[in-house]
């Protein structure tokens, strides 16, 4: 399309959309995947509303304010009654294609903004979602031993080091450093595309170690930390039933990747001396909006502190003198 294809308010929304796409080639591929369902939902919205396929007239306040308002109401599987980060997400997807609009000269308001300047992201309580305890952890982790090894593994990894699903799907045996007791998050598998470096509880160090000298799979430095029975990584789809599996062997009532996640970010600022930026270093967050709602403290200055869910009382443990952040990456 010709940029006056594009600025014609009958131009079709859908081959838009292509255009946002292609001009932000550098999104990562879960951010994509994200808002391609967002805006694909969008078009969906407006043609039920309108009766008409979407137009480029469509990209305007009320109806993305309409779309939200459905949306808010629009069950999932971790939130029956409607959730608000899916209502988020959603704003933020079409107030970055509206953006993206008045950039490049296709639709703006006189001043040159956005028309969706004005689209609320909406509020997500802070108590929404809620980390879990110690013995839920303990639960967490033995359905995930029934289930077996790799389970297992996923499970203490994901609540001792707050990746996210992606980047334990991805995860390779050669990020797992046992002699520095580091966990090397590649820029590839990164939601912003930087690495980062994750420091491990000495439990879980050994935990991870004697994982893989036990499994019958390959410990090449390329091979998946966690594969399949075949020996290969999992897809996204594969890897999220796993976790499933996971909930369901617990009977635990909500539980993902990213609760673990919370978990470990809520657990890490309860540690002694913790602090918001180290927080967000390991965490991979990108705005401090993001890390806001952990507690603030000072920086942590032993190893042997971190979050280990194979201890269920690891939380507040008492300095060892064995082991230190200077010894350990001297």
């Amino acid at each position: 399309m010709t940029i006056s294809e594009m600025r014609d308010h009958d131009a079709p929304l859908c081959e838009l959309i292509e255009t946002f796409f292609r001009a932000n080639y550098d999104l990562a591929p879960s951010t994509e995947r994200w808002y391609r369902q967002n805006l694909r939902d969008y078009l969906s919205f407006v043609e039920r509303a309108q009766d008409r396929g979407a137009t480029l007239r469509d990209v305007n306040k009320p109806m993305v304010d309409a779309f939200l308002k459905e949306r808010r109401t629009v069950p999932t599987r971790k939130y029956p009654n409607g959730s608000q980060f899916a209502v988020r997400a959603a704003a933020v997807t079409l107030k970055r294609f509206g953006n993206y609009l008045a950039e490049d000269g296709i639709l703006a308001e006189p001043t040159g903004l956005s028309v969706l300047k004005h689209v609320k992201r909406g509020k997500v309580d802070d108590d929404v979602r809620r980390p879990l305890s110690d013995d839920e952890q303990e639960r967490i982790i033995g359905a995930a031993t029934g289930i077996g090894l790799v389970a297992r593994a996923a499970a203490v990894l994901g609540f001792a080091s707050g990746l996210r699903l992606n980047e334990l799907r991805e995860a390779k045996v050669g990020d797992f450093d046992p002699s520095r007791g580091e966990f090397t998050v590649r820029p590839e598998t990164s939601k912003f595309g930087r690495s980062r470096t994750v420091y491990l509880h000495p439990d879980v160090v050994r935990e991870l170690d004697r994982y893989l000298r036990n499994r019958t799979m390959t410990r090449d430095a390329d091979a998946p930390l966690f594969p399949t029975r075949t020996g290969s990584a999992y897809t996204l789809d594969g890897f999220s039933k796993l976790f499933r599996r996971i909930q369901s062997a617990s009977g635990m009532p909500v539980f993902s990747a990213h609760l673990m996640r919370h978990t470990w970010a809520t657990n890490f600022m309860r540690l002694p001396g913790a602090s918001l930026l180290e927080l967000k270093r390991e965490g991979g967050w990108q705005r401090w909006e993001q890390v806001e709602r952990y507690s603030h403290a000072t920086p942590h200055q032993n190893r042997s502190t971190l979050p280990n869910p194979l201890q269920k009382t690891a939380f507040g443990q008492q300095p060892s003198t064995r082991v230190s952040r200077l010894s350990v990456v001297a």
